[in-house]
């Protein structure tokens, strides 16, 4: 497959394919290395229709969706999230910010809460 953009200062390349026992993997193409990168490994993503949606940073407390301006993603997207956290019935975290906003200030609050988050005094708390 030919890439119609290449990665550089302002541009990132998300790759999804699928590894040797057919689950879905992300490879991100990029020219930040490792000092940059490290700490985005274990990350949780979203994608639909080709699209990068949602990205859950490793530890949970930062989320980034990405999404048309003043239209919010579909239920299902959080509904996916959530069917995906429940994979790893140990895991524990409080999700604190959406876009560099606290959870509770973002139109994304009653959507996760829906997809089984539930509310604490920090923000939004998962296990």
């Amino acid at each position: 497959m030919a890439l119609i953009v290449v990665p550089g200062s302002r541009h990132l390349v998300l790759e999804r394919c699928h590894d040797e026992i057919g689950d879905w993997r992300i490879i991100l193409h990029s020219p930040y290395g490792r000092r940059v990168h490290e700490p985005w490994a274990g990350a949780l993503v979203v994608i639909a229709g080709g699209k990068l949606l949602l990205y859950l940073a490793q530890g949970g407390k930062k989320m980034l969706v990405w999404q048309e301006k003043d239209e919010l993603l579909p239920p299902e997207v959080f509904h996916a999230l959530a069917t995906a956290l429940r994979r790893e019935p140990r895991l524990r975290f409080t999700l604190t910010e959406v876009n560099d906003q606290p959870v509770r200030q973002t139109p994304m609050f009653t959507l996760l809460r829906e997809a089984g988050f539930s509310s604490s005094p920090q923000g939004l708390d998962w296990g």
